[in-house]
């Protein structure tokens, strides 16, 4: 037992209080909020009402769940701890309610003024405050005045400066934000990739920390909203679906979530959860006048109307938009907000609408800060133009769209609609945008007749000179020949460098990341000229005849097209596999699987087991590759052909020696092909396997099914179509 807890079972509250404002400016430096919450809440009603310092921790420590009340709360604790001078106190309630405005997505004009009145006391207090508070609210302004658009000019400079100093001042809180804004930087550019991994850094900072319920429903929203924009519908929904198995249940950001929740419906039978999801807003949100809450609604209701294709209904709601006094909510999530009200305009046909929209959107919202509602915008003014036989211009417009998406190497177009995106494909024409959206999972193209290969096999792969083969041990073929395996990994610096170029394919890479990554305590100069001369071995030793490495400035990538490597191919027919299946065409499913699952001769690069640039794409193909066997197991046992149901799963088990659906699944499979008498030796394989590695035993459906198989039963359909991977 604590002193303090020990002091409250003795109603010694005055030793208690005492006691807990000795610790409470450590626990909340450490976000340690609950136990904040908890000492206070352990007091007598009478103690928060008349002490001023209690109330601040506890408005500080809440602020976050019970936003609204405590905003209130916290701007009248300025005026009295200003009276008590307190600048350090007053600067911590600042940062705090910075935090909260952005935390809840206000872009209103109450936090334009919270962050002139920060300013304003920062620049009149700043010699008089301790350096760390000075530091921590120099960091909430910056970002706040990114957050509404004041400093996007330098927004990534802020975002990066905002990481540094958070990492220096050990603020999680300010490097959770900061990454943030980095990982919305990377959206409105259409590098959802890089987004991702912002998310996945932040998460992993904030993994087993006390304060980790608060943060985390934050960066899975925003982790969802990044899957929307891509079309990963089902990813998106289950990010939500995590925020709120963890989040306070009285918490005001369950809000947020729901709205995911609300955009993951795309289809006219979705509609009534659509409407329960907005009654649920409308009516429960704990701030009636909300920014939030108003922006939503305008636009929650004009979706709905363009997912029923009710055309009197979006008319009317875009008519409600057009007024003066409405022209605020276009704010609310710009520029995605302009690119909806033009898609709606767009299945309307109101023509000079959508001309006027998109043709501001483009003229205020620069390419080069937000390709991807660019590129989008141009989409759609093709079509317009296309739709009216005006082919110069509809020509001209596709072709600026392919220029941004290749240009920007944005990875997908921000339209919602299945059949504008239909449209964009006949239309214009273009294998780019053809490419990115048949990759988005709530993509469903028009019947064309069936394909004879997917996007990914070889014979739609450009012809190529150099081919990468990663799966197992990495070796290279040029123009058909091997480059010897001795050549390539007796120069471990040369063979790291091409490794590293291979895992970071999609993008371009910094040259001072690769220093650092290589000569991490190198002069630049020194640094410079190490890269110069590896690269110079490298196209020695592949063939200087063929170019593969492209440069931009100060960062390079391999070149696009210039190779063909086995693990893309990979990923082209897991995803084609996947996308099939959606549409419940088994037997072209299947095809794509068996194809995938003849290329994975061995984990990616599997001979680099210890090397960190490796591991991560590993892993993220070991599990495709399990998937891949798994759904084909299930898909061979639909179609009776128990024979290759049996060799998958003992392939999936191979590489998985503790799955234990899949001897479920080769126990099915057994029954089925007349090898009733393997089930006990299956089930051994099994429970050996799991006491050795796991120190457990098989589970409760495997022993049912076991005893019912060695009955002499024959499992049902339902039986292996449930089996999930864990």
């Amino acid at each position: 037992m604590s002193s303090y807890e020990d002091a409250i079972s003795r109603n010694a509250y005055d030793e208690a209080l005492t006691l807990f404002l000795n610790e409470a400016e450590v626990l909340l430096l450490q976000s340690e909020y609950d136990r904040i919450r908890a000492n206070i809440e352990a007091l007598p009603d009478e103690f928060p009402q008349d002490n001023l310092f209690i109330q601040y921790y506890y408005h500080l420590s809440t602020h976050l769940a019970f936003p609204f009340i405590a905003r209130d709360k916290l701007f009248s604790l300025i005026r009295e701890l200003s009276f008590l001078n307190e600048p350090n106190r007053v600067a911590m309630i600042y940062s705090a309610l910075l935090i909260n405005y952005m935390y809840y997505e206000e872009y209103n004009n109450d936090l334009l003024k919270l962050i002139e009145d920060a300013q304003l006391f920062f620049e009149h207090n700043e010699s008089g405050l301790e350096l760390r508070c000075s530091k921590v609210l120099n960091i909430w302004i910056s970002l706040g005045k990114w957050w509404i658009s004041l400093e996007y000019d330098r927004a990534f400079e802020i975002a990066l400066d905002a990481e540094k100093l958070a990492f220096e001042l050990k603020d999680e809180a300010a490097l959770i934000f900061s990454r943030l804004a980095l990982a919305r930087l990377y959206n409105d550019r259409g590098k959802f990739t890089k987004a991702l991994l912002q998310y996945e850094k932040s998460l992993q900072l904030i993994k087993k920390k006390s304060y980790g319920h608060i943060y985390e429903p934050l960066i899975r929203y925003h982790k969802g909203d990044t899957y929307l924009i891509m079309g990963s519908l089902d990813e998106a929904k289950k990010e939500a679906d995590k925020a709120l198995a963890i989040i306070d249940e009285n918490s005001a950001f369950r809000y947020n979530l729901y709205v995911i929740h609300y955009y993951c419906y795309r289809i006219p039978e979705e509609l009534s959860e659509c409407e329960q999801i907005i009654d649920k807003i409308l009516y429960e949100y704990p701030a009636a006048d909300a920014y939030f809450k108003q922006g939503f609604m305008y636009f929650a209701q004009l979706r709905n109307a363009y997912l029923a294709k009710d055309r009197e209904k979006i008319t009317y709601y875009c008519s409600r938009l057009k007024q003066k006094e409405n022209h605020k909510y276009f704010l609310y999530h710009y520029p995605d907000t302009y690119l909806y009200y033009a898609e709606a305009c767009l299945f309307t046909g109101n023509g000079f609408e959508i001309h006027k929209t998109l043709d501001n959107l483009i003229k205020e919202a620069p390419e080069s800060k937000f390709p991807l509602a660019v590129a989008s915008a141009y989409a759609m003014m093709g079509i317009l133009h296309d739709r009216k036989n005006e082919k110069k211009e509809s020509v001209k417009y596709f072709s600026l769209m392919e220029r941004v998406l290749i240009e920007n190497e944005v990875e997908g177009l921000q339209i919602t609609g299945n059949a504008i995106l239909n449209e964009i494909l006949d239309r214009s024409g273009s294998k780019v945008a053809q490419n990115l959206i048949q990759q988005r999972s709530d993509f469903k193209p028009q019947p064309r007749g069936i394909q004879s290969a997917p996007s990914g096999s070889e014979t739609n792969f450009p012809d190529t000179h150099i081919r990468i083969y990663t799966f197992g041990t990495l070796h290279i073929k040029i123009d058909g020949q091997d480059i010897p395996e001795f050549d390539l990994n007796r120069q471990k610096m040369l063979s790291r460098l091409l490794k590293f170029l291979i895992v970071h394919r999609k993008s371009y890479v910094p040259k001072e990341i690769i220093y650092d990554t290589f000569w991490h305590n190198y002069p630049i100069k020194s640094a410079r000229t190490n890269l110069h001369n590896l690269l110079f071995r490298l196209r020695n030793l592949l063939g200087t005849k063929h170019d593969f490495i492209a440069s931009e400035g100060e960062n390079i990538r391999l070149l696009m097209d210039s190779y063909r490597l086995d693990a893309d191919m990979f990923e082209n027919y897991y995803f084609q596999g996947k996308k099939l299946l959606r549409k419940d065409d088994n037997p072209a499913a299947l095809q794509m699987f068996e194809a995938a699952a003849d290329l994975y001769k061995g984990d990616f690069i599997d001979f680099d087991l210890y090397d960190d640039l490796i591991n991560n794409e590993r892993e993220s193909l070991k599990k495709k590759f399990h998937f891949i066997l798994h759904a084909a197991i299930k898909l061979y046992l639909d179609m009776g052909d128990y024979h290759k149901a049996q060799q998958f799963s003992k392939k999936l088990i191979l590489h998985d020696p503790c799955c234990e659906p899949a001897y479920r699944l080769l126990m099915i499979a057994s029954v089925y092909s007349g090898n009733r008498n393997e089930i006990p030796r299956v089930y051994k394989q099994l429970r050996k396997k799991l006491n050795k590695e796991l120190s457990i035993n098989p589970d409760e459906v495997t022993n049912n099914l076991m005893e019912k198989l060695l009955q002499g039963g024959f499992p049902s359909k339902a039986t292996w179509s449930d089996e999930q991977l864990l």
